[in-house]
């Protein structure tokens, strides 16, 4: 009997000396992710449930937002700690002054791809609007100017040659709101993302026009962290990216093959679906129907970025007036480095298109973080 006891309490010694060299059992860093409900946060979603957090040590809560330019201001405040969303007014003018930066890049307007697009109303459709080049006069709602739902339309309308100054653009603040206007027909057209669009449709409350990668190839999303937070917590945003390109990886092994392509029913394919519909309220054969576009190493291509400008026929204005930017009311260091650069293209007389020479403000001026490892330019896929 004694010796069992002592045998007991050799065995519950030796258990304590070694938890006590292991060390205590380090929790997993909590943070916080902004995101809008769209398929813009796919991959965000995909790092959640398939557990890349987990296995970088990271407890990631996501953080759901109507719009993309709270996500923004809220990642400056410090509510959160990253953000993946659009580039906005407001995105532009916190990373102007330092307060926000660049660590990877988010979706792509890529050919056979489907991510911002526009819809019509059934009732101006019943009018007579089957296209944006009879958008003349109509309105067009979106969540808010300054983001690149505005950017994009802006380009569509100018492809189509119609003056963006002759269509009403309403700011509507939530994808719900420009939901419920566009069924009503309180607006003529909408710009949304797929995962909005195609419930409409389906439903037979709206009609689609068309997608922004029929018109522009390019970023118009990036993901962000906290300025503070990135170099207070180096290891962290690390830790963050790796997953998040892991998840961004594996989205690409579910749409693309190893040419680069767009495949259908790809075996990935259906339980990212399943996953997205899980976070969207979607069903995965509706959201299945505009698939968006991520470059699988997250990487940032400065000369493919679609950034937002408000207007791009104010953007920048007569032929010896410097660049101004009305949506963010940037600092003026960055104004004078977005003058700069638009004197510079003007002198150059190589054949640019004239949207791309106007754009007052490029993401080379805007910080980038080291971390994120940045790759030069790539060819397309």
């Amino acid at each position: 009997m004694g010796r069992k006891f002592s045998l007991h309490i050799a065995v519950a010694l030796t258990a304590s000396v070694l938890a006590l060299a292991a060390g205590p059992s380090r929790a997993a860093e909590h943070v916080k992710i902004g995101v809008v409900r769209s398929m813009g946060g796919a991959p965000l979603y995909v790092a959640q449930d398939m557990g890349f957090y987990k296995e970088e040590g990271l407890d990631a809560q996501l953080v759901w937002f109507d719009a993309a330019q709270p996500v923004a201001v809220a990642a400056a405040s410090g509510d959160i700690d990253f953000g993946s969303t659009g580039m906005t007014a407001a995105f532009l003018n916190l990373a102007a002054q330092g307060t926000l930066k660049i660590i990877g890049a988010g979706t792509w307007e890529h050919k056979g791809f489907q991510s911002i697009g526009f819809m019509v109303s059934n009732q101006a459709y019943a009018a007579g609007v089957h296209s944006l080049k009879d958008m003349k006069g109509h309105s067009v709602g979106l969540t808010q100017v300054g983001t690149p739902l505005h950017y994009n339309i802006a380009l569509a309308l100018e492809a189509n040659a119609v003056d963006l100054k002759t269509v009403r653009i309403v700011p509507l603040q939530s994808n719900p709101n420009v939901a419920s206007a566009i069924k009503g027909g309180q607006v003529d057209a909408a710009v949304q993302t797929s995962a909005n669009i195609y419930p409409l449709v389906e439903r037979g409350d709206a009609k689609l026009l068309g997608w922004a990668s029929d018109f522009k190839q390019g970023q118009s999303e990036a993901t962000f962290a906290n300025t503070k937070f990135a170099n207070e917590h180096p290891e962290t945003v690390k830790k963050f990216l790796a997953a998040f390109r892991k998840a961004e990886a594996t989205w690409d092994s579910g749409f693309v093959d190893k040419d680069g392509k767009r495949v259908a029913d790809l075996p990935m394919g259906k339980k990212l679906m399943e996953i997205a519909s899980k976070n969207l309220g979607a069903s995965p054969e509706v959201l299945a129907r505009g698939i968006p576009y991520y470059d699988p190493q997250s990487r940032v291509v400065s000369d493919r970025v679609a950034l937002s400008r408000i207007d791009v026929n104010r953007c920048v204005g007569p032929r010896r007036r410097a660049a101004r930017i009305r949506a963010g009311r940037l600092c003026g260091e960055h104004k004078r480095r977005a003058a700069g650069h638009t004197r510079q293209w003007r002198k150059r007389r190589f054949a640019v298109p004239r949207r791309e020479r106007d754009l007052a403000v490029r993401i080379s001026s805007l910080p980038l973080l080291s971390v994120s490892g940045i790759a030069p330019k790539r060819g397309e896929r």
